[in-house]
């Protein structure tokens, strides 16, 4: 899927968000002293998570791919929107689901800079850094997350027959600090870190390389939103299963 697809694919996705079918109050969360989130300097307030949509899973199975949807299903991982959030950030499982939380307006206005975060923030589930102490050596954990964001992008590009790293490295170089801080690693670290994984994978959720392209979406529906289990039904396509 190009660019343009990419940005239609949101705005309808945005859409479908605010029809009278799917319409629910947004649910009011805390981030920060109750919830150990990845990044909190991003999500350190109270925010208004809009209610699941079904047709986001489609953000995810072009990180992970179709072949690894059992992974992505045993991670209970679903994508939440939040308004004004201009970023991404990764939450831990809360009400049965682990959940990314992002912006859409954000996302359909800088492309590359959204699957940079989302492939990170991804990547801070898959990795494993919610078990556990959440906190241990954070600029190793931020390097992981990083290397599988790289081998997401490449999953991301094989599934959609089209060349996107290029962008998303540029993105990464405009983004991340040059001496990094407290919590981040110097930028030429993160960004070997993120071309380490393009071009040799990620050991985070023993996923499978994707080898073929033919992107098909999955089944668009109509009823009330929720999350989305992906369930595989032909070579480059899914349905959503509730």
């Amino acid at each position: 899927m190009g660019f343009i697809r990419v940005l239609s694919f949101l705005f309808l996705a945005t859409l479908l968000c605010l029809s009278p079918s799917l319409s629910q109050s947004p649910q009011r969360i805390t981030v920060g002293d109750d919830v150990v989130g990845y990044h909190q300097e991003i999500c350190d307030s109270q925010m208004n998570m809009e209610p699941a949509i079904t047709s986001d899973a489609e953000i995810l199975v072009e990180l992970v791919g179709l072949p690894n949807l059992s992974q992505l299903n045993a991670q209970r991982l679903h994508i939440r929107r939040v308004l004004g959030l201009n970023n991404a950030c990764a939450l831990p499982e809360a009400g049965g689901y682990a959940t990314i939380a992002y912006d859409p307006d954000w996302a359909a206005g800088d492309t590359a800079g959204f699957y940079l975060a989302l492939g990170h923030e991804a990547g801070h589930h898959f990795c494993g850094h919610f078990v556990g102490d959440a906190q241990g050596i954070w600029s190793q954990k931020e390097l992981e997350a990083d290397q599988f964001g790289g081998a997401a992008i490449r999953r991301f590009e094989v599934y959609h027959n089209q060349s996107f790293f290029s962008q998303v490295y540029a993105s990464a170089i405009a983004k991340y600090p040059e001496r990094g801080s407290a919590l981040h690693p110097p930028r030429a670290s993160r960004l070997a870190a993120l071309r380490l994984g393009y071009e040799q994978g990620s050991p985070c959720g023993s996923l499978a390389p994707v080898e073929q392209s033919g992107f098909s979406p999955g089944v668009r529906t109509t009823g009330p939103a929720g999350p989305c289990r992906p369930v595989q039904t032909g070579p480059t396509s899914y349905a959503c299963a509730h």
